[in-house]
């Protein structure tokens, strides 16, 4: 789990987040973006199943209820995790043992992900 700061399409400027890296390929990190918005899921308890979720407080990086959705995936360029180190600001977290396989059975059960998908998520590991 890193947090770097990642530049949203329509955003003025670049905003700290986390991200779970899955892989590394060619010259990105694919990640998958975690988010404290978790309303949505709390809703709706079949796309919630399709999360790994984490009570607020659970681990320091997560004071909020947190929710990593496999389909919220992005490529992140090695350069912007380069300079966000040199500048000091990149931060590392540990995710707790178990994780890679409660990912697994979110990415079983996303409603949102076809078969597909979850083939190459999986493939990333």
């Amino acid at each position: 789990m890193i947090r770097v700061p990642y530049h949203f399409v329509g955003d003025p400027k670049p905003e700290e987040k986390l991200f779970v890296v899955l892989c590394h390929k060619d010259c990105y990190a694919i990640c998958i973006k975690a988010t404290s918005k978790v309303e949505v899921f709390e809703n709706n308890p079949s796309k919630k199943k399709g999360c790994v979720w984490f009570p607020a407080n659970q681990l320091p990086c997560f004071p909020l209820q947190t929710a990593i959705d496999p389909d919220n995936q992005f490529a992140i360029h090695h350069d912007v995790i380069r300079k966000a180190k040199k500048d000091g600001i990149l931060e590392v977290y540990q995710l707790p043992d178990g994780f890679e396989s409660d990912l697994r059975k979110a990415i079983s059960n996303s409603a949102t992900l076809a078969p597909r998908q979850r083939a190459r998520i999986l493939s990333m590991f």
